[in-house]
């Protein structure tokens, strides 16, 4: 379960996940990235002067969003409510945060009480949890690991869920912009638009119900009709697809010759 400490540009510290092999933040600044493509572009902290906000955070993680979102508490309460697959990610939590209140109290009662503002935290497989779920969200923040590694989070299936999900004027942000994520979150019904975000990051999605969205290359996206597929599923359904799609191309090809 241990995982060595990354000191991260910015100065602050994230893990590297022993078994997926990914760190849980961009090398690039682990407290910077949460804040350049998750708390600014979802104006969270106007959001609490206008009235409570409801977050679905998806994948706690070591637990810097949950923190970042916290620490913007104004006006009015905000309500957190945060996936988690692994159990041991919050005992990797504490590892970068020894002590931290957060971490401890969802650890021993799986919620978090500060003033107005409340956490709660749910553990299993997010495709099933999220299902679960009636509340409606002004913002979902999308960050498990990447499509590659967690493909099971980036279908076009449970964007559909977070579509049901997001209230007409809410917003759902992730920190990438990969054409088969965009492709799926169109499908889904969002309209996208890039989140600008100073080097040495690179620029995310925001994803809406409402407005005039960006254009973006046509992609296959990852599909998971039973939202109960494996990963290597997942992804070998996307490249048979994509065979039989180059397969077709070419043979249109071959009979205008």
């Amino acid at each position: 379960m241990t995982s060595k400490v990354i000191r991260t540009d910015d100065g602050s510290l994230t893990l590297r996940h022993p078994e997926v092999g990914e760190a849980y933040h961009s090398l690039d600044g682990a407290d910077s990235e949460t804040r350049n493509k998750f708390i600014l572009p979802s104006r969270l902290s106007e959001r609490l002067t206008h009235g409570p906000v409801n977050l679905l955070d998806v994948g706690f993680g070591l637990g810097l969003n949950c923190r970042s979102a916290l620490a913007c508490s104004g006006k009015y309460p905000l309500h957190i409510d945060s996936l988690e697959i692994e159990h041991q990610a919050l005992e990797r939590g504490l590892v970068v945060c020894p002590d931290d209140p957060l971490i401890l109290s969802l650890l021993q009662s799986g919620t978090f009480e500060s003033g107005r503002n409340r956490v709660q935290l749910h553990l299993g497989d997010l495709r099933q949890t999220v299902k679960s779920l009636c509340q409606p969200y002004d913002l979902i923040f999308h960050d498990p690991f990447s499509p590659v590694r967690n493909s099971e989070c980036w279908t076009v299936e449970i964007f559909a869920e977070m579509y049901r999900l997001l209230k007409p004027d809410g917003a759902l942000l992730t920190y990438s912009q990969s054409k088969m994520v965009r492709a799926a979150l169109h499908e889904a019904g969002f309209i996208l638009h890039d989140t600008e975000v100073p080097a040495p990051h690179r620029g995310g999605t925001l994803a809406c119900k409402q407005g005039t969205g960006l254009e973006f290359d046509p992609a296959l996206p990852l599909r998971d009709p039973g939202l109960n597929a494996s990963g290597h599923e997942i992804r070998s359904q996307r490249e048979a697809a994509l065979r039989r799609e180059k397969e077709g191309t070419s043979t249109m090809h071959d009979r205008t010759l």
